[in-house]
């Protein structure tokens, strides 16, 4: 698969709440008759061949529950939370081919995290973040799945490295696979000018059996600032 991705994060008059949008804006992708077997699939065309489908379209609110600056002086380890609620729009297609989920869903999830920032020359800070919510989406049974989501998340930045883990994942009610718990590691080199390239490894611990190597460049840019 080669997949552009999209993500946006505007500020909504202030630095406490956001909104967020990301994208995948095309999946080129093939797939081995082994592995369409594996999944029954059975297209009227070769998918040994390139095809491009649009992805998933999520928007969610963002907002800033906690900050460990409104209790630096009696609480000084008290953590950072945001509380998120998105919609996931139908937008993906091929779903007979297992690219996308073309149905509708709305999550909601609360996340505490602490940083800790060194006074180093070239160790930069330090993070840690833990999450739990709730996932619903429509299936094609005509009936809705309902999912809790968890997950926990590390990160180490220094002047040229940036390292990542993490473990997550949800479980859903209708046991065929709506249980996945997957591990991913990334790590990045940022650059001047808003550039990081970066590889990732994902694996698949439960209801994902695969796995996924990534080798991509990240380009961030402020457009929009709020006090």
């Amino acid at each position: 698969t080669f997949t552009p991705n999209l993500r946006l994060n505007i500020p909504l008059f202030t630095r406490w709440v956001n909104l967020e949008a990301w994208y995948s804006v095309m999946d080129f992708y093939s797939m081995q008759n082994a592995k369409c077997t594996i999944h029954n699939l059975t297209t009227p065309y070769p998918l040994s061949h390139w095809h491009n489908v649009a992805g998933d379209i999520y928007v969610s609110t963002n907002i800033q529950v906690l900050h460990h600056q409104w209790f630096k002086k009696s609480l000084p380890y008290m953590p950072s939370a945001v509380a998120r609620i998105g919609i996931k729009t139908a937008s993906g297609g091929d779903f007979e081919n297992r690219r996308f989920i073309d149905a509708p869903g709305y999550f909601l999830d609360l996340t505490l995290a602490e940083k800790i920032n060194w006074k180093n020359k070239w160790a930069k800070s330090f993070s840690f973040a833990g999450s739990i919510g709730f996932y619903c989406w429509q299936t094609g049974l005509a009936e809705q799945n309902d999912a809790y989501m968890y997950g926990l998340r590390a990160e180490f930045e220094a002047q040229y490295l940036r390292l990542m883990a993490e473990w997550g994942g949800y479980t859903g009610w209708q046991n065929n696979g709506d249980c996945p718990i997957v591990i991913k590691c990334k790590l990045g080199i940022p650059c001047p000018l808003g550039f990081e390239p970066y590889v990732a490894y994902q694996y698949g611990i439960r209801d994902w059996e695969y796995h996924e190597f990534k080798v991509g460049v990240r380009y961030s840019i402020d457009i929009i600032k709020a006090d």
